[in-house]
């Protein structure tokens, strides 16, 4: 009919950024893979690429899904190739640039203290990553697991709490990959309440969990449920932080709430997707805003 145009909706690829293709698997732990079969659903295509295609492919949207705590500086040049790139500006995660709770030597602290990694689950994706590309530290870290059966654990060391910082061994305080914080939980506590908010562009969704381990091991969960939003002050870290998409943990303290752990490639527990309602529901909406980021309109 004369005067009237169509309005055609367009599905351009979204072209998803990872260090190693191969962990982006059907049964991979990342949330992001959930939300890829959601978006094959929706009839939004997607591909995978990496380091080497950075500069072949040019388009309108990405993400970018790197999981080490720092950015390769060759993803840099990612936002020069699109017009949008999710978590295009998030470069670092490092524990330093938004701890609240740290504690440097000499200071005086009345509570326990835990000490962690600057990096993202204990540094063992940076580990794997220098292992995969650079052959002779592979090689000689190879020699020394073998000859040192703890070698692995020193490089990815698990969290160790102390009831005094003076308790806190020197070669932790000399150690420029760890950091010491003011454990902000009871240890003696029957149970230990830690929130996170979860969010992927305009969603989100903030847990309220319940555990019995000091230090929120998964499987020590006793109950979890969501409330309507994060703090202010999460919400500002995370603009500071410039995630698009992402997670962060925090506890709440008469101080107000405290981030312990902030991420970019959220981890989930496929046994909570399948008896979860709260999180299906968040994983379909979080699909939407994906497809519609990556739809444009003529």
């Amino acid at each position: 009919m004369a005067g009237i145009v169509a309005v055609h909706r367009v599905h351009r690829v979204l072209d998803i950024y990872v260090l190693d293709k191969s962990r982006m698997g059907p049964r991979s732990g990342y949330k992001l893979r959930h939300l890829l079969d959601r978006l094959t659903l929706r009839g939004q295509p997607w591909t995978l690429c990496d380091a080497r295609d950075i500069g072949r492919r040019q388009g309108a949207r990405a993400f970018l899904h790197v999981d080490l705590s720092n950015d390769p500086p060759e993803f840099s040049a990612l936002t020069q190739h699109y017009d949008r790139v999710i978590n295009g500006h998030a470069s670092s995660i490092d524990r330093r640039l938004y701890s609240a709770a740290r504690v440097l030597q000499g200071q005086a602290c009345d509570a326990p203290v835990i000490v962690k990694s600057i990096f993202n689950h204990r540094g063992s994706s940076e580990l794997r990553h220098a292992e995969k590309h650079d052959f002779y530290p592979r090689l000689r870290r190879s020699v020394l697991k073998i000859v040192y059966p703890g070698y692995r654990k020193k490089l990815c060391p698990p969290y160790r709490v102390f009831k005094h910082i003076d308790e806190v061994p020197r070669s932790v305080w000399s150690n420029p990959a760890l950091i010491v914080e003011k454990f902000l939980a009871d240890p003696a506590a029957p149970s230990i309440t830690k929130w996170r908010w979860d969010f992927c562009l305009d969603e989100g969704i903030t847990t309220e969990a319940v555990f019995s381990d000091p230090l929120c091991q998964p499987e020590s969960m006793l109950s979890v449920g969501t409330q309507p939003a994060p703090p202010a002050e999460i919400a500002a870290l995370r603009s500071k932080m410039r995630l698009d998409y992402g997670s962060i943990d925090f506890f709440m303290t008469p101080a107000g709430a405290v981030p312990i752990d902030v991420n970019k490639t959220v981890v989930v527990t496929r046994s909570w997707v399948d008896t979860q309602a709260f999180l299906q529901v968040h994983l379909d909406r979080s699909a939407d805003v994906l497809a519609r980021f990556a739809r444009t309109e003529q």
